[in-house]
């Protein structure tokens, strides 16, 4: 559900500026903003849905049996129980209690 909120919320955010922008620029101009907005929110959408879409690819892997690292996400659970890093990046690893 807020995977598909942050792209709209980008768009209309940078909707409020090229909007005025494009009413008011000569011609050529006007397809250039366009470009320059597009150019911007695809890379920040796709960074924000990575942010918001991580925890819950994690959560998801975890719940069908996974012990995955937090960070890569690379799934742990067949690697030595003493092994306190994740093989993969490093990152320390998380060890559930119970």
């Amino acid at each position: 559900m807020v995977v598909a909120i942050i792209p709209a919320g980008v768009m209309v955010a940078l909707g409020c500026v090229w909007m005025p922008a494009i009413s008011y620029a000569p011609l050529p101009w006007k397809w250039i903003i366009v470009a320059a907005t597009v150019a911007v929110q695809l890379p920040v959408s796709f960074v924000l849905m990575m942010r918001v879409m991580w925890p819950m690819r994690c959560r998801a892997m975890a719940a069908v049996g996974y012990e995955v690292c937090p960070r890569c996400a690379y799934p742990i659970s067949q690697s030595a129980p003493e092994a306190v890093v994740c093989s993969e990046c490093g990152s320390p690893r998380i060890v559930q209690k119970g």
